[in-house]
């Protein structure tokens, strides 16, 4: 049951935007990470801006990990197609 739905086009499906997600989380800790370097705001607000980035930074890695090792077990093995 479980490879069945993992070939499923809409698991497939599902790990495109996976994979849109991870990016945009990236975009996103990546420019948090530059305003609070730039330091235009107290430094506590620095301070929680560069924690929250590196947090997303982390998530966005986890989330690109987690996809690409679905995306690997749903694609067929050689043995699958000789069947």
């Amino acid at each position: 049951m479980v490879a069945s739905v993992s070939r499923s086009r809409f698991f497939r499906g599902f790990l495109v935007f996976l994979f849109i997600g991870a990016a945009l989380l990236a975009g996103l800790a990546v420019s948090m990470l530059v305003e609070a370097a730039t330091g235009h705001g107290s430094l506590a607000g620095d301070i929680l801006m560069m924690g929250l980035a590196l947090m997303l930074l982390v998530l966005s890695a986890v989330l690109i990990i987690l996809g690409i090792m679905y995306w690997r077990l749903s694609q067929p093995s050689p043995e699958d197609a000789n069947n």
